[in-house]
């Protein structure tokens, strides 16, 4: 069996990608908004980065549909029967069913939530079991062309046409970003004029490198979407490498269900299921102030990332 790699991408189809790719993973935590996996997946029909993640996040989609539908049919159809045949089988199935399944639901999620930072971070990302099945039974559904795959694994700087290797960021004999020119083709080295966009000896595309960022830095945009629908699994923090904050706003929204369900029993004495009901309101109150003080936060520029660098602007 071939050994699996990641597809090639160059730098300019991971920064487009990313702006849609990481739709591929957050809706399967909300049930069928998982389907959103289909607009990165139609959108760049040509971008390899973001078929990659919509293909597996279809994979992870399909994955949650059989779980919710085997526990439907364990739980409603097949308990009752197993009960009445065996009281002892039908408890430990009543027990046990509901641990797996949830364990495995935890694991969607947090597959989920691991696959939109990463993908929202322009990284590739195999998912265990779940990446390799998508690679191994859809293997066409990632696109293969001969401007994206690197010749004999290099490329020529656009300033100089110096021959370098494709992982190099930077000309070593001009000091200039590989794609950081107008006079040669980064395909094979011949002469370009600096208004070509194809190259007349190969027909590749022509690229160009936009306005350099620090690796790694965080884009606006994404973290704000991220926010703006996602805020309660902490996710926009993930993202910008706020892991620990992230973690505590996640807490913090599960505790207000916490709070509420459990004051809303009534089952405990009455100055106790009060009390519970305050901290559940005290819990939202706060929830409510951190998300719109992160909202505007990043939508003003005002938040940084975890090592403290200012957000990437938008687009």
């Amino acid at each position: 069996m071939p050994k699996l790699s990641f597809p090639y991408a160059s730098g300019e189809e991971i920064r487009e990608g990313r702006l849609l790719a990481w739709l591929s993973y957050p809706g399967i935590i909300f049930g069928l908004l998982g389907l959103l996996f289909l607009v990165p997946m139609l959108a760049h029909k040509d971008n390899p980065f973001s078929r990659y993640h919509a293909r597996q996040g279809m994979l992870l989609f399909l994955a949650s549909v059989l779980v919710a539908v085997f526990l439907w049919v364990v739980c409603g159809v097949i308990l009752e029967p197993i009960i009445h045949l065996s009281p002892v089988a039908g408890l430990v199935t009543a027990i046990a069913c509901p641990v797996v399944f949830t364990g495995i639901g935890i694991a969607i999620y947090v597959f989920a939530i691991i696959g939109t930072v990463k993908a929202a971070s322009g990284k590739f990302y195999r998912m265990p079991l779940i990446g390799t099945m998508a690679e191994r039974w859809f293997p066409n559904m990632v696109p293969k062309t001969s401007s994206q795959i690197p010749r004999r694994n290099k490329m020529y700087c656009r300033n100089c046409g110096k021959e370098l290797p494709a992982s190099a960021e930077f000309c070593p004999n001009c000091g200039v970003r590989l794609l950081n020119g107008n006079k040669f083709c980064q395909n094979c080295g011949a002469e370009t004029r600096p208004e070509q966009e194809v190259c007349l000896k190969c027909g590749t595309l022509l690229k160009r490198e936009e306005k350099y960022e620090a690796p790694g830095r965080k884009n606006k945009l994404i973290a704000l979407l991220l926010c703006l629908f996602l805020a309660p699994l902490g996710v926009h923090r993930y993202y910008m490498g706020r892991v620990g904050s992230g973690v505590a706003m996640l807490l913090l929204y599960f505790s207000i269900f916490v709070f509420l369900f459990m004051g809303s029993m009534r089952s405990f004495p009455e100055p106790v299921w009060i009390g519970l009901l305050v901290f559940g309101a005290f819990a939202l109150v706060g929830y409510m102030v951190w998300w719109i003080i992160d909202l505007i936060s990043i939508a003003t520029g005002k938040m940084k990332d975890g090592e403290g660098r200012e957000l990437g602007k938008a687009g």
